[in-house]
């Protein structure tokens, strides 16, 4: 599962997961895969999110980068911010 919300000429997505009996199965990978998609059609610039530190690596996979923000705490988890340009 996971949320957009709009932010500008951006989608922010947020709360990403998926069940962990289901994780590596390319799941997350297809869940973003739709929500790629579904920008592209609505003339979304980017996706922007914060990343949990562990799942920095998956969003690369996917195209995302790291931006210059600094390593910020959400519910006592430790994210950085990532884009991913779509135009």
């Amino acid at each position: 599962t996971a949320r957009i919300l709009p932010e500008g000429d951006a989608y922010h997505v947020q709360r990403v997961a998926v069940e962990k009996a289901y994780r590596k199965h390319g799941l997350g990978k297809m869940v973003f895969e739709a929500i790629m998609t579904y920008a592209r059609a609505q003339q979304i610039q980017a996706l922007c999110l914060g990343a949990q530190v562990q799942a920095i690596g998956f969003y690369k996979a996917l195209g995302f980068q790291l931006t210059d923000r600094p390593e910020f705490l959400d519910a006592g988890i430790r994210h950085r911010e990532m884009i991913l340009k779509l135009a």
